[in-house]
């Protein structure tokens, strides 16, 4: 499995964090990278994200079911 590594910033804004989140969700095949990203924002810190990390994941299986089908 490959590794995926962002660079996190303990003392990231909130509110900025959310944006910045979000602007990435769009730009990148964010499916298992969002949920990547959301952990790696939690772990540093932002534990206001931790409610959209879940939403991620299962977006990520969901998305994954319907590609085997």
């Amino acid at each position: 499995s490959h590794s995926i590594h962002f660079s996190c910033q303990p003392l990231v804004a909130e509110e900025k964090a959310k944006v910045s989140l979000r602007t990435c969700t769009r730009k990148l095949n964010w499916k298992r990278e969002a949920g990547d990203l959301c952990e790696c924002s939690v772990n540093a810190g932002v534990t206001d994200l931790k409610q959209y990390c879940t939403m991620f994941r299962l977006m990520s299986k969901k998305t994954s079911a319907r590609r085997r089908s």
